[in-house]
């Protein structure tokens, strides 16, 4: 799996509304994800997982670089 994959399912866990099943969730994905990448790191994804969507939406905007489009 990718680094995209990962950042998919983490979005579409965070979307579930019962905490204990996405806690659940979460922790059965983060096992599978660890035996198929070692280097997986469980804290970063459950951040992700459990992050609120405002918080996701603020940082999405803020990392934004301007186009590097040239004037001609």
């Amino acid at each position: 799996m990718t680094k995209k994959d990962y950042i998919a399912v983490a979005r579409i866990l965070s979307t579930v509304t019962n905490k204990r099943e996405r806690q659940r969730l979460a922790e059965e994905f983060a096992a599978w994800f660890r035996q198929d990448n070692p280097q997986f790191d469980v804290e970063r994804f459950s951040s992700a997982v459990f992050e609120p969507a405002y918080a996701r939406a603020t940082r999405k905007s803020a990392d934004r670089r301007p186009s590097r489009r040239s004037r001609r």
